[in-house]
C-alpha cells in the first residue's frame, strides 16, 4: 500500500540488477555518500528540528516473491512525506546477508536476512510501497544525521501509516495460511525463536507513537498486536494443560510469570497514549521499568528511553553515539 504527497527533494538511484540473495555478489567500489545523498538543511542548528528530513526507501512493485528487491532512496520532509508503514525488528535477528539493489548505479546494499525478509513481504506486486527501515534510511556513518534521526524517530513511527513488528518467517505458517493457523501450529516455538523483539528497549519507543495500533507480521501473516496478545495469552491456558516434553521445554523457556507482562509492555505504552495521555514518566522509573531489556548499543539505554520520560529530563541529553556510555 502506498500513497501520494508532495514531490520529494531527491528520487534517485532506480534500476534493476538480475541476482538472487543467495548468489554471489558483485562488490562494488562506492562511496556511501554515493547512496546515501545529505538530507536537506542538515547542519548543528537544526539537528533536532524536523527540518532536516528523513529517507524512505521506495520498493519496486514484483509480483514474484524470489526475485531481487530493488529500492530507491528518497528525501522528504516529514509533513509532506508519502504513505508509509515503518519497520520495527530486533537488529541482531540472524547473521546471513542479503543485498537489496538501489537504482541506476546497480549498489547492492547489505542487509541482514532478517530485514531483506521484511522487505520482501511489504513488497507488492503492483504498487510501490514506501518504507521506513533505520539500517537503509539512516546514514549510520554521518554523525549529524545520526543525532537528528535519532532524535525525529517519535515523528517518523506517529507519521507512519502503520508500524510494522517484524518477528520473521514461520516455517509452519506457508503463504495463504490463515490466523487460525497461529493457534494450532506456532505457539510451542514462538517464545525461543521470536524473543528478540519482545525484549527489545526500542519496542518500547517504536510502538507508543504509532498513529494505529501496530501490526504484527508472521511469515505471510499480518495481525494486530491487540489480537495477537489476546491469542498469546490464550494458548497459554491452553498449554497449562499439556504434558509433552516439546510443551513442557516451550513453558519453561517462557517463563510464563513473566513473558506475557513483558509483550503486553509495548500495547499498553501505545494504548495510553491514544486516551489522549503522554506515556512519559522520571527517567530513573523508566530505567528501573525497563533493565531487563535489551539493546545492542549500550548508550541506546538512554537513548531508547528519551520519547517516554519527563520532556525536562530527556532535553538534557543528546543522541550523540560520539560520547561514551560512561560520560552520559
Amino acid at each position: 500500500m502506498s500513497g501520494s504527497g508532495s514531490r520529494s527533494d531527491s528520487d534517485f538511484y532506480s534500476g534493476l540488477i538480475n541476482h538472487t540473495p543467495e548468489a554471489p555478489v558483485r562488490r562494488i567500489n562506492v562511496r556511501r555518500e554515493a547512496i546515501h545523498v545529505p538530507l536537506p538543511t542538515l547542519s548543528a542548528a537544526t539537528i533536532t528540528q524536523e527540518a532536516s528530513g528523513f529517507r524512505l526507501l521506495k520498493i519496486r512493485p514484483n509480483g514474484d516473491s524470489h526475485s531481487p528487491i530493488h529500492g530507491d532512496l528518497t528525501r522528504w520532509r516529514i509533513a509532506d512525506a508519502p504513505d508509509f508503514h515503518a519497520i520495527s525488528y530486533a537488529p541482531g535477528s540472524g547473521t546471513a546477508v542479503c543485498h537489496v539493489i538501489l537504482g541506476e548505479a546497480n549498489i547492492e546494499f547489505a542487509v541482514t536476512r532478517h530485514v531483506w525478509e521484511v522487505l520482501r513481504r511489504m513488497r507488492h506486486a503492483t504498487a510501490v510501497v514506501y518504507v521506513w527501515v533505520d539500517v537503509l534510511c539512516i546514514d549510520q556513518a554521518n554523525r549529524l544525521e545520526r543525532i537528528s534521526q535519532v532524535a525525529n524517530l517519535r515523528q517518523v513511527y506517529s507519521r507512519a501509516l502503520t508500524v510494522r513488528i517484524w518477528l520473521g518467517e514461520e516455517k509452519r505458517l506457508t503463504d495463504g495460511a490463515s490466523e487460525i493457523d497461529l493457534d494450532e501450529a506456532l505457539f510451542a516455538s514462538l517464545a525461543k525463536q521470536r524473543e528478540p523483539w519482545w525484549k527489545q528497549l526500542w519496542a518500547l519507543q517504536n510502538c507508543a507513537y504509532a498513529r494505529t495500533c501496530p501490526v504484527v507480521m508472521l511469515g505471510p501473516l499480518k495481525i494486530g498486536l491487540d489480537d495477537f496478545i489476546m491469542r498469546w495469552a490464550a494458548a497459554m491456558e491452553s498449554l497449562k494443560s499439556k504434558t509433552s516434553p516439546q510443551e513442557k521445554q516451550f513453558l519453561t523457556h517462557l517463563r510464563m510469570r513473566e513473558s506475557l507482562a513483558h509483550i503486553q509492555a509495548p500495547l499498553e505504552l501505545w494504548r495510553v497514549r491514544k486516551t489522549g495521555n503522554q506515556p512519559r514518566k522520571p527517567l530513573l522509573y523508566r530505567l528501573r521499568e525497563t533493565y531487563w531489556r535489551q539493546c545492542s548499543e549500550p548508550r541506546d539505554i538512554i537513548f531508547a528511553l528519551l520519547d517516554l520520560v519527563d520532556e525536562e529530563e530527556a532535553n538534557k541529553f543528546l543522541p550523540d553515539y560520539s560520547i561514551s556510555f560512561e560520560d552520559l
